[in-house]
């Protein structure tokens, strides 16, 4: 067995999973006391996974939620985790990559259509009180790409993003959009070769031209 499987981070990883599990596997809406003594609330439903932690002071809950939403012949996924609190301490119960794989499996499994396109929200420092580390390391990447002009440029930053290297496991390997909001925020379009079929496929496949050079 490799060390990554029996890291401290891994089998508490795995722990966190299995008392969360439940809500997956059909269990209505609940509080979950998870190993770390926190209660969190937790409920998995066909279109949404929410999972969060309740505090007295709203500034420090902490939450992870993941949508599903058929539109425009696609079936697009969303998420997104707030693990820290105002003072920057981390919700150790929340394992962004491991939930956000167990929930495109429960949208798969919980839906005839399987989810084909991910869209990613990257949240600009300053524009929320709450910013992404993936707009910081994409912003990073784009700033030390020689041919940092253009939208091939844009989506090799975006592919060494966390949530780039997420979705290339996950078999989203196509980049169909990058766009970057008033606010600094950008939103990025990852899409199953799967989305590449379909009477409007040829949409997805004219985007994906500029972005997958």
């Amino acid at each position: 067995m490799a060390a990554s499987e029996t890291s401290p981070k891994s089998i508490a990883a795995d722990e966190a999973m299995a008392a969360l599990e439940p809500i997956f596997a059909g269990q209505k809406p609940s509080e979950i006391t998870m190993p770390s003594g926190r209660t969190l609330h937790a409920a998995a439903e066909p279109h949404q996974v929410l999972i969060e932690h309740h505090t007295p002071d709203p500034e420090n809950h902490t939450k992870f939620l993941a949508t599903r939403i058929a539109k425009f012949g696609s079936v697009i996924m969303k998420a997104s985790i707030r693990a820290k609190d105002s003072a920057g301490q981390r919700n150790t119960d929340l394992h962004a990559g491991r939930l956000l794989r167990r929930s495109l499996e429960h949208f798969d499994a919980t839906n005839k259509r399987p989810v084909d396109t991910f869209v990613a929200d990257w949240v600009s420092d300053g524009s929320a009180k709450y910013h992404s580390d993936n707009h910081e390391s994409y912003t990073r990447a784009l700033a030390n790409d020689a041919g940092s002009a253009g939208p091939a440029a844009q989506a090799r930053a975006a592919r060494q993003t966390w949530t780039g290297k997420q979705m290339d496991e996950l078999g989203f390997t196509w980049i169909t959009n990058i766009k970057t909001q008033k606010d600094g925020s950008v939103l990025t379009t990852f899409q199953r070769p799967s989305a590449m079929k379909g009477p409007r496929a040829w949409i997805a496949r004219r985007r994906s031209k500029k972005y997958n050079t």
